[in-house]
């Protein structure tokens, strides 16, 4: 249910709320005795302000949007734009991300329009190991992620991520506000989904299929194989019977009935507290789809709320703006610094340091709304903040001091 109107808002639970007219609304102070207690353990006065990512769009040269490319429609760029401001505000670091975002057009092998794939995302490819500050040795880590690990850019001035979107569609939805058309992708959705794949869904493995064509392994139907140096995704990979997926040998069918079993997990702490103590199943169905399999959420286990934006497949006429916090603890199991952000604090006259802590909060309240899961609280500082705001998923609105203006 979409609801557009104002009102004074006191510990009010939202769900598909717009707040987009002219005029503002309004919190009232909550009272002393509810209000949370500032949580600073983790070090917060030293931590880290919240991610810089940069878009370029549609930038050309060598090793940039070497495709087909289409002028960016302007709503089209802002959709974009808001994807990479949720994650800005989810992830902690100190080296920006610079993304190549190019609108292409997706063509088939006899040059028709492609008109099945949505987009495609991953970080640059090299072999970033064995850096000062990796966690674990002889392990790859997504570019984006090393650099944060190692306080440094790796990379010079290339840009750490490359983003191509299907400009041959023409079911795009790609206004913000979450309020999709059943006929439609949601483009806030499908750019959040695939931004998360450069930050550190994507492993190694692979299946061959025994083409000739492309060899995947050793050109052996049935075989699964692995890189030499492993992703640091692929560490924390396990069967549903706790064998480690790298514990297999290599080029060999049973890893390669095990990519293809319907059987494996992450194995991460992180993402097993956020999943109710229980490993979360990845997608490994019985027909290996590369790209597809092994680096996603399986689908039949993960179908509501926010934690279904990492599975494979989105479906048309859905809004998912938050990546869920089953995949944001697979991504600090893997290495980001991320803050636990049930709560967010935002305080419109903070002009330093942001994290959404209670000492540093975010100064708007789009980062705020933008960084807490379903169910979250985001808790303002008294003042007035001039911003239309979307709010797609249930999540409870304070104020811990004084009167909090929200509208233009």
């Amino acid at each position: 249910m979409l609801v557009r109107r104002s009102f004074l808002l006191l510990y009010c639970l939202v769900a598909l709320l717009a707040l987009a007219s002219g005029s503002p609304i309004f919190a009232q102070r909550t009272p002393s005795s509810a209000l949370p207690l500032p949580d600073v353990t983790g070090s917060e006065i030293a931590a880290p302000t919240v991610q810089i990512i940069r878009l370029d769009f549609n930038p050309t040269g060598s090793g940039r949007c070497e495709v087909t490319l289409t002028p960016w429609p302007e709503q089209a760029k802002q959709a974009v734009e808001r994807a990479a401001a949720i994650w800005s505000t989810l992830l902690n670091g100190s080296q920006p991300i610079v993304i190549d975002v190019c609108w292409s057009t997706f063509l088939n092998q006899d040059g028709t329009p492609n008109l099945g794939l949505l987009a495609n995302c991953g970080s640059r490819t090299g072999a970033f190991v064995n850096f000062p500050g990796a966690p674990l040795a002889d392990t790859d880590y997504p570019l984006p992620l090393a650099n944060q690990l190692g306080n440094t850019d790796l990379n010079g001035s290339d840009p750490e991520m490359q983003c191509r979107f299907n400009a041959s569609r023409t079911d795009w939805h790609t206004s913000v506000d979450g309020i999709v058309p059943a006929d439609q992708f949601d483009l806030v959705t499908v750019a959040l989904h695939e931004i998360g794949h450069g930050l550190g869904f994507e492993g190694s493995l692979t299946w061959d299929d025994g083409d000739d064509s492309e060899i995947e392994c050793n050109n052996t139907l049935g075989v699964g194989c692995y890189a030499q140096i492993p992703a640091v995704y692929d560490r924390f990979v396990q069967t549903t019977r706790g064998k480690g997926i790298l514990t297999f040998e290599n080029n060999s069918t049973a890893l390669g009935d095990a990519l293809i079993g319907d059987a494996l997990v992450f194995e991460g702490v992180n993402a097993k507290v956020a999943n109710n103590g229980i490993a979360p199943r990845l997608h490994a169905p019985t027909s290996w789809r590369m790209g597809s399999s092994y680096v996603h959420l399986r689908e039949d286990t993960f179908q509501e709320g926010d934690n279904r934006l990492m599975t494979p497949n989105t479906e048309s006429g859905i809004a998912i703006h938050h990546p869920g916090v089953v995949a944001l603890g697979m991504l600090k199991d893997m290495g980001w610094e991320i803050y636990d952000l049930s709560r967010a604090y935002v305080d419109a006259g903070n002009s330093g340091m942001e994290n959404g802590g209670v000492l540093h909060p975010f100064n708007t309240a789009l980062e705020g709304i933008s960084a807490v899961p379903a169910g979250g609280r985001v808790l303002f500082f008294a003042g007035d903040y001039h911003e239309n705001l979307t709010i797609s998923r249930p999540m409870r609105l304070e104020s811990i001091q004084g009167i909090v203006r929200i509208g233009r």
